[in-house]
């Protein structure tokens, strides 16, 4: 049967409606944007000295875990962390991307002396799909989240 006439312009605007496009609320998510949302949730965590949130992006499976998490654990408690990260490339498909990122941090220490380190360095992050989320399982070079040599 062929819809004509005002009901059928409201039908033909209501199924206009119901398809996806990319960018808008109901459509596919952009893996891109997905796994950039991610790394800048790890930074906010940095941000509020909150490791465990900052280690529940990454896949415990992932080979040199138990560096970062120590390195992290230690970095969050002994300086106050602001990132700004500027990124270079986000490849890959919809089961696992690859970041390329400027990470910029300042550190400020919580001793007395407050002192403070500016780091920048060229980091790579690589996430896999894990069910709905993306899930960090690769991180390099790993030093970006060590403690800075003592003065």
């Amino acid at each position: 049967m062929r819809v004509t006439g005002h009901r059928g312009a409201v039908i033909a605007v209501l199924a206009a409606l119901a398809m996806p496009v990319p960018g808008v609320r109901g459509a596919a998510p952009d893996p891109a944007q997905q796994v950039w949302n991610a790394l800048t949730g790890m930074a906010s965590a940095l941000a509020s000295a909150d490791a465990v949130t900052f280690l529940s992006y990454f896949d415990k499976r992932m080979q040199g875990y138990d560096d970062i998490r120590n390195r992290v654990g230690a970095l969050v408690t002994q300086y106050d962390i602001h990132s700004g990260i500027d990124p270079i490339e986000n490849t890959g498909n919809q089961e696992s991307r690859t970041l390329k990122v400027n990470w910029s941090m300042h550190l400020i220490s919580h001793s007395p002396l407050e002192q403070v380190v500016q780091r920048q360095m060229a980091v790579t992050i690589r996430f896999a799909r894990e069910g709905r989320r993306w899930k960090v399982v690769g991180f390099e070079p790993a030093s970006a989240l060590a403690l800075p040599p003592r003065p």
